[in-house]
């Protein structure tokens, strides 16, 4: 099964995704703006490939730097997101969760370990 159209469709998409990421760590965009445009599109969109057919995995793979910027989004941003009322909790923080504030720190942190100014 393909999740794009072509590698072309793919390209425009996360192209369009790496400026809503850059958006929001540099404040152009807010993070409830952010999250609402974002959803969840490196899981929606299975970017690991699970969906995929083979030439879709190779599309994935020419552009696999790219993907992993998503992972990471997904990763080290929403799947520790929560409130900040329960981000400021110390049993919540101790667990790695984070609120809106906090999220965009993280955003920040991971554009800039690739090299790229928010």
């Amino acid at each position: 099964m393909k999740i794009f159209s072509s590698e072309q469709d793919l390209v425009a998409t996360l192209d369009k995704y790496d400026d809503l990421v850059l958006a929001c760590a540099s404040g152009a965009v807010s993070f409830e703006e952010f999250e609402r445009a974002y959803d969840s599109f490196y899981w929606r969109d299975a970017l690991d490939g699970h969906e995929s057919d083979e030439e879709e995995r190779s599309w994935f793979a020419r552009h696999a730097s790219r993907i992993s910027l998503h992972a990471e989004v997904c990763e080290e941003v929403l799947a520790r997101l929560t409130t900040e009322e329960y981000a400021a909790s110390p049993q919540y923080a101790a667990k790695g969760f984070i609120g809106p504030g906090g999220a965009v720190a993280v955003l920040r942190e991971i554009v800039l370990r690739r090299g790229r100014a928010p």
